[in-house]
């Protein structure tokens, strides 16, 4: 049973073979001098301080959304309100005056008194002026049948829900008492408006009349009946000269009164006058499509920016290098989207060969948490910078099929293969597990070699493990790379396949790749602890950008020219 380096010293020695381990008993520190992982780095969490730059950061990053977010409903709200149809606003004006005129006998003109303010707003939403305005409406001869129903089916539902809109009415007046009453009325066009502000205008000014003439009707309902009673009194027999004389008074009397209460009659006016006709409106006050897409969209734009900043408040996902140091181990580095320069990469390799100390074909594990971190890319991205300083590097994938990786069934006849041990054989890993003797790797790039895992039916959980030279494979690692400074295990993720954990058993060290934003924290952290309970060694971690294009230029295409599916 080959021994697990979980707290012992890894040696190598260069043998016939290559590389083999030669494991001690003595703990000691890892290659490059720093203590092995030690389980109180792993209970560190990020801080929950949310600093103005990372906050920046966070709106930057979901810019795009915000912007979405504001155009989309500006353009629903432009879109919705440009269905709508038109509504027209006509205004006409109703004065008052705070000098009445008493209803007396000895007056000629009798004068309604004034309401308090507010209460004509009342009295138009009323039973008496609504229902007098729905009678005009359906009577409107300047209006079409269909428009008098749907005015009067409107105002009704409008009266029974309490909630006039159609018909307004805006008090403009004085301590005194004086000032005017701004009548508007609301139609599809702008005939409509017009019409509809002179029948309210009408119904309020008929309700004021009313309300003046009702004492003075009242007090003609009074004399009249007195004056019947003086006629009948007159119609007896029994009467004395002095008492006929008496009536005969009183029933002049009574009559200059009656002849005085239809004078004023006549004269009856309401507190209200209108002053000037409504003048036909030239625009709708309503929609403003254009108006009101732009006041949505500028809440739309405030409320985006309110939730982007409180998702990245709440955000404990990994965005950068500070939260991988609350970890506890190295970061070597940040491999960006925009691999031009190679400077994201390049801190990598100087990182990683201060940890190895020197390049000694050291067997190296490159995997993640989950899937669709990175890693093989970050496999390629460290191929290609070691060989551009003139090392020799052999990847060997052993975790699922990466379509950045492997190459197409069409190309590897065609492609050019080198022999890492043997002559011919295998050229997938799973044909060099059953044949190790014989193994060729395909050369992707003068310093790059690549043993392709195999189909995707080969890609089982838990496979590696299971096979029978599982225990033997650091000695085949090193048989395979003997003629390379470095092999490149490129594995499955630590928490959906066991091989890696068992794979790092078999290698000096794992570098764990972490894509920026796509796993939170605690999730990382659970993989880094299986890893060090099964006694992987991790030798630092890399947080790679989302890929944008051609991601590492050269290398990439030459590997992605030859898939298509194997």
């Amino acid at each position: 049973m080959p021994h697990k380096p979980s707290r012992h010293l890894t040696q190598f020695r260069i043998g016939a073979i290559g590389l083999t381990r030669v494991p001690s008993t003595e703990t000691a520190p890892n290659l490059a001098g720093r203590p092995l992982t030690t389980p109180a780095m792993l209970n560190t969490q990020p801080g929950d301080e949310i600093e103005f730059a990372a906050l920046w950061a966070g709106l930057r990053r979901q810019r795009h959304w915000i912007l979405l977010t504001a155009l989309g409903l500006g353009l629903a709200v432009f879109l919705w309100f440009s269905a709508q149809p038109p509504v027209y606003e006509a205004t006409s004006s109703l004065s008052t005056t705070a000098v009445v005129s008493l209803a007396t006998v000895r007056e000629t003109v009798v004068t309604a008194l004034p309401v308090p303010d507010g209460a004509l707003q009342d009295a138009l939403q009323g039973p008496v002026v609504m229902g007098r305005l729905i009678a005009l409406v359906q009577g409107a001869a300047g209006l079409p049948a269909t428009r008098r129903a749907a005015l009067t089916a409107h105002l009704q539902r409008e009266f029974q829900q309490q909630r006039v809109r159609t018909v307004q009415l805006e008090s403009r007046i004085d301590p005194g008492g004086n000032g005017i009453y701004l009548l508007t009325a609301q139609g599809r066009s702008p005939g409509e408006a017009v019409i509809l502000n002179d029948l309210a205008a009408q119904a309020l000014l008929e309700w004021d009349l009313a309300r003046a003439s009702a004492g003075l009707l009242d007090t003609q309902r009074r004399v009249t009946a007195q004056l019947a009673e003086v006629s009948r009194q007159l119609g007896r027999a029994d009467l004395s000269v002095t008492d006929q004389q008496a009536l005969l008074a009183s029933q002049g009397s009574l009559r200059r009164i009656q002849t005085q209460l239809g004078v004023q009659a006549l004269g009856i006016r309401g507190f209200l006058e209108r002053v000037a006709p409504p003048t036909p409106p030239q625009e709708p006050v309503s929609p403003r499509p254009l108006r009101d897409a732009l006041l949505v969209g500028v809440l739309g734009l405030v409320f985006g920016t309110g939730l982007a900043a409180l998702r990245t408040v709440a955000d404990r996902s990994v965005r950068d290098e500070d939260t991988l140091l609350a970890l506890g181990w190295p970061v070597l580095g940040t491999v960006p989207a925009d691999q031009r320069g190679q400077g994201g990469i390049g801190f990598v390799r100087v990182n990683l060969g201060a940890q190895l100390g020197r390049w000694a074909g050291h067997p190296i594990l490159v995997t993640s948490s989950r899937e669709s971190e990175g890693a093989d890319q970050l496999t390629l991205s460290m191929a290609a910078e070691l060989a551009s300083t003139g090392l020799r590097v052999l990847i060997i994938e052993a975790g699922p099929r990466s379509a950045a990786l492997s190459p197409t069934a069409g190309r590897l006849a065609s492609a050019s293969w080198r022999q890492l041990c043997g002559v011919g054989g295998a050229r997938i890993l799973w044909e060099a597990l059953d044949d190790p003797g014989n193994v060729q790797a395909l050369e992707l790039q003068p310093g790059v070699d690549l043993l392709p895992s195999g189909s995707d039916s080969d890609d089982v959980p838990g496979r590696l493990g299971r096979h029978r030279q599982a225990a033997a494979l650091g000695d085949l690692f090193a048989r395979w790379g003997a003629g390379h400074d470095l092999v490149l295990i490129s594995g499955p993720a630590l928490l959906t396949d066991a091989d890696s954990l068992m794979l790092g058993a078999h290698v000096a060290g794992a570098v764990v790749a972490v894509r920026e934003g796509r796993f939170r924290f605690k999730l990382v952290q659970q993989a880094l602890r299986r890893a060090e309970n099964a006694g992987v060694h991790v030798l630092g971690l890399v947080l790679t950008k989302p890929p944008a294009g051609t991601w590492i230029p050269g290398l990439r295409a030459a590997a992605g020219s030859m898939r298509q599916g194997l």
